[in-house]
């Protein structure tokens, strides 16, 4: 059986102008948990699980380690979405709730409970080994010899300021 999902199209009351839409699952996906806004996105090959940064009003994937604008996740298949112009070419976009998140081991394996942030790698995250800006907490793990492969991990989004976790000696 396959999960189709419900369109809602939400109008205001008094004067039947359409609002917005809303995407609703009937069932499955439930891994992806958030609203997801529509947003345009400046590069070509966007695609699920890629992590946005926004500078200057511009959307785009983002290519840098710890980066200071991240914004989310797009997601194909969000649990609720809401999209306020449905002819441009945009993307769905989550920032809180969880997501399959494209991540690389160019920083090490990913173990559960990870720190999780962006990369070089465009679109991708990587383990956070120092403090910076994170994406949220890994749910799950990867471990992958090549760190240029590419997999796809459950996040919780949470995007903050982490500070790197040290020992001191007895």
């Amino acid at each position: 059986m396959q999960n189709l999902p419900i369109k809602v199209i939400l109008l205001a009351s008094t004067v039947g102008v359409l609002l917005h839409s809303a995407v609703i699952p009937v069932a499955g996906q439930a891994s992806i948990f958030g609203v997801a806004n529509y947003i345009p996105v400046q590069n070509k090959n966007v695609t699920d699980g890629d992590i946005i940064s926004v500078s200057n009003g511009i959307y785009k994937l983002s290519a840098a380690e710890y980066d200071a604008n991240i914004v989310g996740v797009i997601v194909d298949n969000p649990a609720v979405s809401i999209n306020l112009d449905p002819d441009a070419k945009t993307y769905p976009l989550i920032s809180s709730g969880t997501a399959e998140v494209n991540v690389t081991t160019v920083n090490g394996a990913i173990k559960k409970n990870d720190k999780i942030t962006t990369s070089k790698i465009a679109g991708k995250g990587m383990r956070a080994t120092q403090s910076g800006l994170v994406l949220g907490d890994a749910l799950e793990g990867y471990s992958e010899k090549n760190p240029k492969k590419v997999g796809k991990i459950l996040v919780n989004l949470s995007t903050r300021y982490a500070y790197a976790q040290t020992t001191t000696g007895a």
